[in-house]
């Protein structure tokens, strides 16, 4: 691990020549001291850079993270999660061609397929909502919201019988889920039997 001032530095310095924003972390996580981590920013780039640590005495690691999704969720399905290690006697210029030159094209990959799958989560959760309001409005309730910034119908006691309905929307159709006794399923077969 290098003295904490010294990593301070460098890490300064590369920021500087990458242009991006540095922060410096030193919070306390579970009873561990986060001392001698930094984090560069730039727009939807976030690199971290660890000074030491387990397994990494003499190194610096570093590492991206991605944007969370409209559910506040985060994207890592299917990624390589990039990271480099580069010695600690390396000079801020060295450690910056390092990013650039062996970290940077594979993350940057990543976080561009991140925000793709971000965009389509985004789309779907718009299609969904707007599904979900439009049948609320027909029954004259507001639907509601979840932890995950989910939507839903509070149907109980709107729909004389009925104590579950799921809905959702892929965009093209509705999927409905329903929990019904054998009568009230007979009485919906009927009505769509119906149905032209």
């Amino acid at each position: 691990m290098i003295e904490k001032q010294v990593f301070i530095e460098k890490i300064k310095k590369v920021g500087g020549m990458l242009g991006y924003t540095v922060e410096f972390l030193n919070e306390r996580d579970n009873q561990y001291e986060r001392d001698n981590q930094a984090k560069l920013t730039n727009n939807d780039i976030t690199i971290h850079i660890k000074n030491g640590g387990w397994q990494l005495e003499n190194k610096i690691k570093v590492y991206g993270s991605y944007p969370h999704d409209c559910h506040n969720q985060s994207y890592s399905y299917g990624l390589k999660n990039p990271s480099i290690c580069c010695s600690q006697d390396k000079i801020p210029e060295q450690i910056a061609k390092d990013i650039q030159r062996r970290f940077l094209p594979d993350y940057l990959e990543d976080l561009q397929k991140v925000k793709e799958t971000n965009k389509n989560i985004q789309e779907c959760a718009n299609a969904n909502y707007h599904a979900i309001k439009t049948l609320a409005d027909s029954l004259s309730i507001k639907p509601i919201k979840d932890y995950k910034d989910e939507y839903s119908l509070p149907i109980w006691g709107v729909l004389q019988g009925l104590s579950s309905l799921e809905v959702s929307y892929d965009g093209t159709r509705i999927d409905l889920k329903l929990e019904l006794t054998l009568e009230q399923t007979l009485q919906i077969l009927t009505i769509l039997k119906s149905w032209k």
